[in-house]
């Protein structure tokens, strides 16, 4: 079975848009970016029109590909007391650290959890913690499947800030028998990938998992994305559809998933803000 990622966003978009037309005060994203590349540049449209779907007002601060980091940061400081919350567009160009970008963003703003603080409160499953949007996704996506990560043995492929990372984090809360791979210890870790439950990778490495590598029935949850003779692809052979009893496919899976997760973690960072005064 394919997970059609877009039912999926849509019903998260609208539930978030009932309730924010509930609000007496309007919630606002803010994205800050440096560059336009063609991918950030489509990444911002489809973020724009969830917002839009999710009755969010949406706004985009765009600087050039030479500015610093400290322009970034009079920017974020300046927009702090006016947005519910604030986005920095990754990747970044080289000369700007992310990790200092990402620390300037205030925790109480961080809808995408990749400010160290954000990511520590959820990290340790802190009251209120928001969850990150991919892994966010992947637990919708599970769950509207009903498929329980309870002791399951799952891989996941890849150990960046918004892919590996808070998705083999989010299994192990789950309790979830993990074992994260990379590019490198791909090869040494194909064993545990063909006796995996769950499978979900975001390494952006096209067609690297094939049919042959994957038990049949295994859940095979595709989050890396690259491009490929001009098309956006994912990690994953097509084929492995045939093998996986579920399979959410790149592009059209986890990705519109996560677009409106991060539509959800804006409205409840507002909640959490009323619930905290």
């Amino acid at each position: 079975m394919k997970v059609v990622g877009k039912e999926l966003a849509s019903e998260i978009l609208e539930e978030v848009r009932l309730r924010t037309e509930q609000r007496a005060t309007p919630l606002a994203l803010h994205i800050v970016s440096v560059g336009a590349t063609p991918a950030t540049l489509s990444y911002l449209a489809i973020k724009r029109r969830a917002a839009g779907a999710a009755g969010i007002t949406f706004s985009h601060h765009a600087f050039t590909e030479s500015a610093h980091l400290a322009e970034l940061q009079l920017k974020i400081e300046a927009l702090s007391e006016e947005v519910t919350a604030l986005v920095v567009q990754l990747p970044l160009p080289s000369h700007i650290s992310t990790d200092a970008a990402l620390q300037l963003i205030p925790k109480n703003l961080d809808a995408d959890v990749l400010s160290p603080q954000s990511y520590a409160a959820f990290i340790n499953q802190s009251p209120h913690a928001l969850v990150p949007p991919v892994a966010a996704a992947v637990a919708t996506i599970l769950k509207h499947h009903d498929v329980s990560p309870l002791e399951k043995n799952v891989v996941v492929v890849g150990a960046g800030r918004l892919v590996g990372m808070p998705v083999a984090a989010w299994f192990a809360q789950q309790g979830a028998h993990v074992t994260q791979l990379n590019e490198h210890s791909f090869a040494s870790g194909l064993a545990a990938l063909a006796t995996a439950d769950i499978v979900v990778t975001g390494v952006g490495k096209p067609f690297l998992i094939t049919p042959t590598m994957i038990k049949p029935g295994v859940v095979l949850i595709d989050a890396g994305t690259s491009e490929y003779e001009g098309c956006v692809v994912g990690d994953t052979d097509s084929a492995c559809a045939e093998v996986a009893s579920l399979y959410a496919p790149v592009p059209g899976g986890v990705g519109p998933i996560a677009v409106a997760c991060l539509m959800q973690n804006v409205l409840k960072l507002a909640v959490r803000h009323e619930f905290t005064q």
